[in-house]
């Protein structure tokens, strides 16, 4: 679908489901309007709660109207129509979806139809992938549970090119690939070698003490690194040569990849967010195709050669890091390599050993711990910033006794102070100075009255930072309690990269899922968090829960920003009383140049509405429309698409990190 086509999602009321449709398999169909020009219609599947939940199901246009096939799972009770696109706001309020339940096989045989134009050209063409495609959407519907459609059907969707197709990109920079051999997987680098020559790809195998006669030998001003057992796409070339001229001659690009099994069968795709400075750290990105231009990697030092692809390409973009490139590289976010099982491995200790010098050439005192992925933590001495904690409370309910009490004693940082603001048009009254006692019992924790006839989150922040002297303003709501004493030192940590501006925490509910793993723009048709109700021991998608990286947002539940960040731009926004601030602030944070990381690292426990119940509810309902449209109209381009999470995967909530149906990529040039 055409970047400029994605104009935000317009959705129905939620409608309630026939009873016999829950568990079953169902059309969807809607008659046609004249005036209809929207690009993509959904069913949005709800629970009782009206959560996303199973598959969402898309509709395919057709002459009379739109229809699509899907499963309803057993405890969804609501349903609501989307619409997305240039037409996105023609969706008539008034018009209805007709539901009918159908039998399985019935099912099986309008899923393969849709997928018909593959499966025709395979059996034209006497490829062996068009019986597997039937007996599997066949099998796939007899058997189906509710689960999500798996990656192959992604594939066969969008990722079978025809030859005519990749000849119709433009025509760009083809670079000479270089194929680092350590020699520890010779079948695996003959594979690699295969592609390359079936693509008619110039290549060297290169070593470490060869690579850079190999790449001063020819003069291709681009250079793709490749490990044994990475095998090139067949239109991986004509693809690079489109994105490279696309892109504007970057200094590097990572690419997507998947993973082959013993029968050559693809699984397990890898679909990357643009590289980041947290993210890089780990070394989860090292792996796939990568592209470098020339003048970077003959002006690298000779100590960077390592002979290992993954060390290298960690290795150069680190050094640009350094070098002060605002963005070191960007993303092709095609499925150009796949990756064998035997594919060569660069060993953790030497990728752990990339990371150690970087940081003692960036003057950053952190430990790397050498297991995939890696990770960082500070040092076990040595100065630490202040940190003033800042908790808008009322001081009533009595999780918040708790919660508010338990922050000092469960914070093992030392230079840390709490000031707990309290913003009502009189003084505390008894019950709540009894509270204030408490809380003061801490030396480090004091509680400050705010005259104010009505409540503004935003407002009572920037007044309490005002009164408060530390280098760190940690915003935190009052019901968020630590579960571990080096929760803030963890959080912390990330400011001695002098360009990150705020740092958010992982959030648990009580019962151990996960609240907040970071805010992804243009999720359920505007923000929301990432991998909630995930168990608290998921890793999340290629570990990125429990990773710290970049983000475009982070929640005010807990939310670390600097000082000098802070008041630098006003603060948070006042325009928004309840809701958004936190968003808003975080993208005020990234357009001021600075890095807004989610740690990942460390959790706290969120008693997530118990502060002040639901954001819009009772007087303050009626703001929703008011503040959403502002937050429309501000980060309209925000919104649309997120840098930090891949155009192949999904944005709604609990299906994030599933393929993208239809992924959100620019047309064929």
């Amino acid at each position: 679908m055409p970047d400029e086509a994605i104009r935000g999602l317009i959705a129905k009321p939620a409608t309630k489901l026939p009873d016999n449709s829950r568990g079953a398999w169902c059309s969807f169909s809607l008659s046609l309007s004249g005036k209809d020009k929207a690009d993509v219609r959904k069913v949005e599947l709800l629970d009782q709660d009206e959560r996303p939940t199973g598959s969402p199901i898309h509709l395919e246009r057709t002459g009379y109207g739109w229809s699509g096939v899907g499963h309803v799972a057993a405890h969804a009770t609501r349903f609501r129509l989307c619409s997305l696109g240039t037409g996105a706001a023609t969706l008539p309020l008034s018009d209805s979806v007709s539901v009918q339940t159908l039998p399985r096989w019935t099912a099986a045989l309008r899923l393969a139809w849709r997928s018909r134009s593959f499966l025709l050209r395979e059996l034209r063409e006497g490829g062996s992938g068009a019986a597997a495609q039937w007996r599997e959407l066949l099998a796939q519907a007899v058997s189906y549970d509710g689960s999500p459609i798996d990656y192959q059907r992604w594939v066969a969707c969008f990722d079978v090119w025809a030859e005519a197709e990749f000849k119709g990109l433009a025509e760009g920079p083809q670079p000479y690939m270089l194929v680092y051999d350590d020699g520890t997987a010779p079948e695996a680098l003959a594979a690699t070698l295969a592609s390359l020559r079936s693509n008619a790809v110039a290549h060297a195998v290169v070593d470490a003490g060869s690579w850079r006669e190999a790449a001063e030998g020819t003069n291709a001003r681009h250079f793709g690194l490749l490990a044994p057992g990475e095998v090139l796409a067949p239109q991986a070339l004509n693809i690079l040569g489109w994105q490279l001229s696309r892109l504007g001659d970057p200094e590097m690009a990572c690419c997507d990849e998947d993973a082959l099994d013993a029968a050559g069968r693809r699984h397990t795709p890898v679909f990357k967010p643009m590289a980041n400075h947290p993210l890089m750290l780990s070394g989860t990105l090292t792996r796939g195709l990568w592209i470098v231009r020339r003048d970077i990697l003959l002006s690298a030092p000779l100590d960077i050669a390592t002979g290992h692809a993954e060390t290298m390409r960690l290795d150069l973009w680190l050094r640009l890091h350094e070098d002060g490139v605002v963005r070191p590289s960007e993303r092709i976010p095609y499925v150009l390599t796949h990756r064998r099982s035997d594919a060569s491995e660069a060993p953790p200790h030497l990728l752990a050993g990339v990371v150690e010098a970087h940081l003692r050439r960036a003057g950053i005192d952190w430990r790397v711990e050498p297991a995939l992925p890696l990770r960082v933590h500070p040092a076990a001495t040595g100065p630490r910033p202040t940190v003033s904690i800042i908790v808008p409370s009322a001081l009533r309910a009595a999780h918040v006794t708790q919660c508010v009490a338990k922050v000092m004693p469960l914070t093992g940082y030392h230079t840390v102070s709490m000031l707990v603001a309290v913003a009502q048009p009189r003084p505390l009254d008894t019950q709540q100075q009894e509270v204030a006692s408490r809380i003061e019992a801490d030396a480090r924790a004091k509680v400050l009255w705010l005259n104010s006839t009505e409540f503004n989150y935003s407002i009572v922040n920037n007044r309490a930072a005002a009164c408060t002297d530390g280098e760190i303003l940690c915003l935190l709501n009052d019901d968020v309690v630590p579960t571990s004493p080096n929760w803030l030192e963890y959080l912390v940590m990330h400011f001695a990269d002098p360009r990150v501006g705020v740092v958010g925490a992982r959030l648990l509910y009580p019962d151990g899922q996960v609240q907040h793993g970071g805010i992804l723009m243009g999720m359920d048709t505007l923000a929301n968090h990432l991998h909630r109700w995930e168990p608290a021991t998921s890793p999340g998608y290629c570990h990125r829960g429990v990773l710290p990286h970049e983000v475009s947002g982070v929640t005010g539940a807990c939310l670390l920003v600097r000082r000098r960040v802070f008041d630098a731009l006003g603060g948070l926004d006042p325009s928004y009383a309840s809701a958004f601030n936190d968003v808003d602030f975080c993208l005020r944070v990234r357009e001021a140049g600075h890095a807004v990381v989610y740690s990942g690292t460390k959790s706290l426990l969120h008693f997530e509405g118990k502060t002040y119940g639901q954001h819009y509810s009772g007087p303050t309902a009626e703001r929703e429309a008011i503040d959403v449209a502002q937050m429309r109209m501000r980060w309209a381009d925000a919104i649309k698409e997120d840098p930090f999470h891949s155009p192949n995967l999904a944005r709604v909530t609990r299906r994030e990190w599933m393929p993208a149906f239809p992924p959100r990529l620019p047309p064929v040039a």
